[in-house]
C-alpha cells in the first residue's frame, strides 16, 4: 500500500510540474506580447551589429541575380545602415532579411507594392491579427540568428560525409559487443580497436556536423513558427496559412531528424546526457543521421526558402505598418507610367527619417535640378532626403512626405568619396569611377534617380567647370533624373538651358550665421566661407585679408601675385 502512495504521489508531482511548466511558458509569451504592444508605433533605438549586416548583405548577393540593388557607395552615401536600424521594427531574423532585401532591391513591380500594402493596412487596423502573427514569430529568434537564406545556404553546400563507412565502423562496434559472448579476448580487442577508431573518426568528421546544427536549428524554427501560425486563423491571411502549412507537412520527414541531432548536441551536463552522449560517438550515429539529412535536404530547399520568404514578408509588413505609425506624417506614394511620365518626382512637405527636428521642403524634380548655396546650408541632406526617399517608397510603399508622386526608379549616388589608399587610388581616381559607373547605368532605358554631390571637386577649377559641365549634360536624358550640387556658380548658367536651378541660403548677422534649410528657386548668389572663418573665431585680420582678396577677383577676375604680403 505504502508503495502505491509513492507512486501516486509522484503522478501527482509530475502533473502539477507540466502546469507550471505550461502556465510559465504562457506568462512568458504574455510577457513578450506585452512588450511588443508597448514598441508599436514606437521609435526604435537599436543599432544591428556590423557582423550581422555582413550577412545580410552575403545574402542578398546570393538573391540578387540580374536584379537592380542599391550598391555600396549608395548606402554609404545615403547612411541607409541607420536607415535600416530606425525603420527595423521586426521582432524575426526572417523579416529582418525581408527588410534589408526590400531595401537595397527597391525596383519592385505593382503587385508586389500592393499586396504589402494590403498586409500593413491589416495588421494596422487589426491588433487580435497582429499580435497572432507576433506571438508566432518570437519562436524564430532574431539577435543571435543567422539569416535563413545564409544557414539554407552552409546545409545545401555541405558534404553529406561517407554514410557507408558510418554504419560500417558502428557495425564493427556492435560485432565486438556481440564477440564478448562468444570470444571475450576478441571481444574486448576490437571493442578497444572500435572506441580509438570510432573516437578519432568522431572528432575529425563531426566538424562538419557543427556547421550544419544552426541551419538544422533554423529549419526547426521555421516548422515551429509555421505550426503556431496555423493555430490560428486569421482573416485575410489564409493563402500564407495554407501554404505555411502545407511547406510544414512536407518538412516533417527531414525535421525529425534534424530534431534527432540537435537535441543531441544541445544535451549538455549531467551523468546521463555523458553517457548518451558517448553512446552517440561510439556507434557514430550523429554522423550517420547528419549524413541521411545533408544527402535528403538538397531536395527541400524550395519549400524552406520559400517558408522563410512567407514569414519574411509578414514580419515586414508588421514592421512597416508600426514604423508608419511613429512617424509624424506620411503618405502613400503614387507611381506614374515612366512610359508616360518620364523620370520625374513631385513631392511636396518631405523630410528626413533620420533627423529629429526635419525642415521638411517640396520639389517638382523633372530632368534635371541643380543645387548650389554656400557650406552648411543644407544642400547634400536636401539630395540625400530624396534618394532615401525614393528607396522607401519603392521598398515600404511608404513616402515622408504629404505627396509623393513620381516612377518606380534606379537610384544611385556619388557623394562621401574618399581615396582609396589601400589600392593606391587618390580622390579624384575613385570620383572619376564613381561618376563612370552612373554614367554607364544611364544608357540603360529603366529610369534612374542619380545625386551627385560637388561634381569633380578633386581637381582644378578650370577643368572640374569643363569636365563637370560634360559630365552633367550627358546625364540629361529623358530616362535620368540628375541632382547635383555644386559651388561652381558658372555651371549655373551654363546648363540653364538643362537644369533648374535652386538653392539654399544662409542668414548672416555681425555675431553668428544661421541656416533656415529652405529650398529656393533660382541659382545661388550670396557666399559664406569667409564669414563663417569669422564666426568661428579665425583672427580677424586673416578674415578681412580674405574678403578684400575675393571683392578683388570679383573686380578684376585675376588674382595678382604675393597680394597677401603688401
Amino acid at each position: 500500500m505504502k508503495e502505491l502512495y509513492t507512486a501516486a504521489g509522484i503522478f501527482v508531482v509530475l502533473i502539477l510540474l507540466g502546469v507550471w511548466m505550461v502556465q510559465n511558458n504562457r506568462n512568458e509569451q504574455e510577457k513578450k506580447l506585452v512588450q511588443l504592444r508597448k514598441k508599436w508605433g514606437k521609435k526604435q533605438e537599436k543599432r544591428t551589429a556590423r557582423e550581422k549586416k555582413e550577412k545580410l548583405e552575403a545574402c542578398l548577393r546570393r538573391k540578387a541575380g540580374e536584379n537592380f540593388c542599391v550598391d555600396a557607395i549608395t548606402w554609404n552615401d545615403l547612411d541607409l545602415d541607420a536607415v535600416f536600424d530606425t525603420v527595423d521594427h521586426t521582432v524575426s531574423v526572417c523579416g529582418e532579411e525581408y527588410l534589408y532585401t526590400a531595401l537595397r532591391m527597391p525596383v519592385t513591380t505593382t503587385e508586389i507594392r500592393e499586396e504589402r500594402e494590403r498586409l500593413m493596412k491589416l495588421f494596422a487596423e487589426n491588433q487580435k491579427a497582429r499580435e497572432a502573427v507576433q506571438k508566432a514569430l518570437l519562436l524564430m529568434g532574431k539577435e543571435k540568428m543567422n539569416p535563413p537564406t545564409e544557414e539554407i545556404a552552409v546545409l545545401m553546400e555541405a558534404e553529406p560525409g561517407e554514410k557507408g563507412k558510418y554504419l560500417l565502423m558502428a557495425g564493427i562496434a556492435v560485432l565486438g559487443i556481440g564477440l564478448l559472448f562468444v570470444l571475450p579476448p576478441l571481444g574486448v580487442a576490437v571493442l578497444f580497436a572500435s572506441m580509438v577508431g570510432n573516437g578519432l573518426m568522431h572528432g575529425r568528421e563531426s566538424k562538419k556536423l557543427e556547421s550544419a546544427l544552426k541551419a538544422f536549428g533554423c529549419i526547426l524554427r521555421l516548422q515551429r513558427t509555421a505550426r503556431e501560425l496555423g493555430k490560428e486563423k486569421i482573416s485575410g491571411l489564409e493563402m500564407y496559412q495554407k501554404r505555411l502549412e502545407e511547406q510544414e507537412k512536407q518538412l516533417r520527414p527531414i525535421t525529425r531528424k534534424c530534431r534527432t541531432l540537435v537535441n543531441t548536441k544541445e544535451s549538455q551536463g549531467g551523468a546521463a546526457n555523458m553517457i548518451f552522449a558517448y553512446f552517440h560517438t561510439f556507434f557514430l550515429l550523429d554522423l550517420i543521421e547528419y549524413s541521411s539529412v545533408v544527402s535528403g535536404v538538397k531536395s527541400y530547399e524550395k519549400a524552406i526558402l520559400q517558408m522563410a520568404e512567407d514569414l519574411g514578408l509578414l514580419d515586414f509588413a508588421l514592421s512597416a505598418a508600426s514604423y508608419r505609425e511613429s512617424l509624424s506624417y506620411y503618405c502613400r506614394p503614387e507611381f506614374l507610367d515612366e512610359k508616360k511620365a518620364g523620370c520625374r518626382i513631385d513631392v511636396e512637405e518631405l523630410y528626413h527619417p533620420l533627423l529629429t527636428h526635419p525642415v521638411a521642403n517640396s520639389l517638382y524634380a523633372e530632368g534635371g535640378i541643380l543645387l548650389t548655396g554656400s557650406n552648411a546650408s543644407g544642400k547634400s541632406t536636401f539630395m540625400k532626403n530624396m534618394a532615401v526617399n525614393a528607396i522607401l517608397a519603392q521598398a515600404l510603399n511608404t513616402s515622408l512626405s504629404k505627396r509623393y508622386r513620381g516612377v518606380v526608379c534606379r537610384i544611385m549616388t556619388s557623394m562621401a568619396l574618399r581615396d582609396n589608399l589601400a589600392q593606391g587610388e587618390s580622390y579624384f581616381v575613385v570620383e572619376v569611377k564613381s561618376l563612370k559607373r552612373i554614367l554607364e547605368a544611364s544608357r540603360e532605358k529603366t529610369p534612374l534617380l542619380c545625386v551627385i554631390d560637388e561634381v569633380l571637386r578633386g581637381t582644378n577649377t578650370t577643368e572640374r567647370i569643363a569636365a563637370s559641365e560634360s559630365v552633367l549634360a550627358a546625364l540629361r536624358r529623358a530616362n535620368v533624373l540628375c541632382l547635383a550640387a555644386t559651388h561652381d556658380t558658372e555651371l549655373t548658367y551654363l546648363l540653364e538651358d538643362l537644369y533648374t536651378n535652386y538653392h539654399f541660403e544662409e542668414q548672416i548677422t555681425a555675431q553668428s550665421i544661421s541656416f533656415p534649410y529652405r529650398l529656393e528657386q533660382g541659382p545661388a548668389r550670396g557666399k559664406n566661407a569667409i564669414a563663417l572663418l569669422g564666426n568661428m573665431g579665425i583672427d580677424e585680420k586673416i578674415v578681412k585679408q580674405a574678403e578684400r582678396r575675393a571683392a578683388e577677383f570679383e573686380t578684376t577676375g585675376s588674382w595678382e601675385k604675393n597680394k597677401f604680403l603688401r
